[in-house]
């Protein structure tokens, strides 16, 4: 109901509204590596309400997040359309474990696809979050500054 009623409500009839969960959706209609532009997206966001920090209760079992899985990493990557980017947007929570294992999933996700991440990934914190950014194409050195730039402006930790 509620994607209906978004869709009908919406200024913007280019987006489409799906109510499905995330690895079901990136799986759909198109095997990896999704060839079909159609299919794939401009920009990913793996929200902060979806980073429950796994390891902190003993309960590992029952919260892990395929999503954040090295399989599931490649099928965000391979459903990004040129000029895509992926973000991820994670609390940071004493001690850093989820964080470090975060980032070497991204890390490994991106060298499978045959990416170099000195060249599509950018990383920043505030005082209690991470963004993990990836972009499909490599950044131009005028980007990487741009960021870096962005980043010390506003106080981030870059």
């Amino acid at each position: 109901l509620l994607t209906e009623r978004l869709a009908e409500d919406s200024r913007f009839p280019q987006i489409e509204f799906r109510a499905t969960e995330a690895r079901a959706l990136l799986a759909e209609d198109c095997p990896e590596p999704c060839q079909k532009p159609e299919q794939n997206f401009d920009r990913i966001l793996v929200a902060i309400e979806s980073s429950a920090p796994v390891g902190s209760t003993g309960m590992d079992p029952l919260k892990t997040d395929q999503l954040m899985s090295l399989e599931g990493m490649q099928s965000l990557l391979n459903r990004l359309a040129p000029g895509g980017w992926l973000a991820v947007h994670r609390f940071l929570l004493p001690p850093p474990r989820g964080e470090m294992r975060l980032l070497a999933t991204v890390i490994t996700a991106m060298r499978r696809q045959g990416w170099k991440p000195d060249q599509r990934l950018g990383v920043f914190r505030t005082l209690s979050t991470l963004m993990v950014l990836v972009s499909r194409e490599a950044w131009t050195p005028k980007e990487s500054s741009r960021f870096r730039e962005f980043c010390l402006s506003r106080g981030f930790a870059p």
